[in-house]
């Protein structure tokens, strides 16, 4: 399992990253290490956080903390293999389908995240001063997602960068929003006439 940002894993998993934090001061998600290739500042967790908080987030009604750890404890022990994963018994007579709540999406989107970041992602300050780009070019994490945000869709994208495929362009777009842009709301204000 990869490690990701609380942003990252709060993305793939298509919640706040309010929902991520609270698992890690409820002890349900553990907080992983700096390590090697890590930011010191950023707070990582595995990937199991993702499924995690997919499945809870589809659940309608609050679960009491020790499930929510039994369901950490399941997604890190099967969360590879599905069919494991389908039944998790949260009580006596009360059967959570964990796969039907997550459906195909999240785990599929979330396992090539985790096998393309490093390889599709570069930051370089000789390139554009440091801006995330998609390795070997000078394209913009963050003019692809402004693209899509606009409404482009990825074959238009494509058109015009035929080397990236939808997987690649899915990994840069999950970036760009995981990890925004640091700076001044608005930009410079006082430059507006």
């Amino acid at each position: 399992m990869a490690d990701l940002t609380v942003n990252e894993a709060a993305v793939l998993a298509k919640v706040s990253p309010a929902r991520i934090r609270k698992a890690l001061e409820e002890g349900v998600v553990q907080k992983l290490r700096p390590g090697r290739g890590r930011r010191s500042s950023a707070v990582y967790v595995d990937s199991s956080a993702v499924l995690y908080a997919a499945i809870l987030s589809r659940l309608e009604f609050p679960l009491p903390v020790e499930k929510k750890r039994q369901l950490v404890r399941l997604v890190k022990k099967h969360g590879k293999n599905r069919r494991e994963l389908e039944r998790v018994e949260l009580a006596p007579h009360l059967i959570l389908d964990a796969s039907a709540l997550l459906g195909k999406d999240v785990p599929a989107r979330a396992a090539t995240y985790e096998r393309l970041r490093d390889e599709v992602i570069e930051r370089n300050p000789e390139i554009l001063g440091g801006t995330p780009v998609v390795r070997g070019t000078r394209i913009s994490v963050y003019s692809l997602l402004a693209r899509v945000e606009d409404g482009e869709s990825f074959e238009s994208i494509r058109e015009d960068y035929p080397e990236l495929d939808d997987d690649r362009l899915e990994t840069a777009i999950t970036y760009a929003r995981a990890h925004p842009r640091m700076g001044r709301p608005g930009g410079r204000p006082w430059a507006r006439s």
